[in-house]
């Protein structure tokens, strides 16, 4: 859950990231708001993390910003290895992922809703400008409003009624630790990289083959 990126982004992230904090009232999912920090560890990758920063002032959100090694590691002690710096955004937050989604799937149960699993979605329908439902491989279901949130696969079903839509696949290997001590609030990421510990264990990621730059105590336990 985070606020940077693309600039259209900002305005539904902000409120997602609201409904996110509601709903962690009467929600255990795990949230975490600790914000999130990338690590700079070469002098190549100071332009990838400038333009986050840039498209965060163009709209108004200051708090996405560059930091120096010093400033990085009084936020995050126990980031040992070496760096360049850190571009944080601190509004965002984390949760256990499968959790948010049970936690949802209950609530829109709650509220009337039919979940399918299972059903493979192959087209969507629309007329005179708008979507009007959705064909599957159980049916076709008419709806005033659809949501596409197909991840990977949004662009073929956007395809289906002749749209465009542009996305980046991150495909990662997830190693979990056992529970450790408290180490950081923050999501740490990198060019490489990413770790985060839950409220009562360390969990981190990595691309196959390659070696996590993690913080030394965090490493010791992967």
């Amino acid at each position: 859950m985070r606020r940077h990126g693309h600039s259209a982004e900002f305005p539904p992230a902000g409120e997602a990231l609201e409904l996110w904090q509601e709903a962690a009232v009467d929600g255990d999912f795990e949230p975490v708001n600790g914000g999130n920090l990338y690590f700079q560890t070469t002098d190549d990758e100071l332009p990838t993390l400038q333009g986050p920063v840039d498209e965060a002032r163009r709209t108004g959100a200051t708090g996405v910003r560059l930091l120096d090694a010093d400033r990085t590691r009084e936020i995050i002690p126990c980031a040992t290895s070496p760096l360049r710096g850190a571009m944080r955004s601190p509004a965002d937050a984390v949760c256990r992922p499968e959790k948010g989604t049970a936690y949802h799937v209950r609530r829109a149960r709650d509220a009337g809703a039919h979940v399918a699993y299972g059903v493979e979605a192959t087209r969507l329908l629309e007329a005179d400008g708008q979507f009007t439902g959705v064909t599957t491989a159980a049916g076709t279901t008419h709806a005033p409003t659809v949501v596409v949130a197909a991840g990977v696969w949004t662009p073929y079903l956007a395809k289906t009624v002749g749209l465009r839509v542009s996305i980046m696949p991150v495909i990662v290997s997830e190693p979990e630790t056992e529970p450790v001590e408290p180490l950081f609030t923050q999501a740490v990421r990198a060019l490489g990289f990413g770790a985060r510990q839950r409220p009562r264990a360390t969990e981190s990621s990595s691309p196959p083959g390659s070696t996590p730059r993690l913080p030394t105590r965090s490493r010791r336990q992967t």
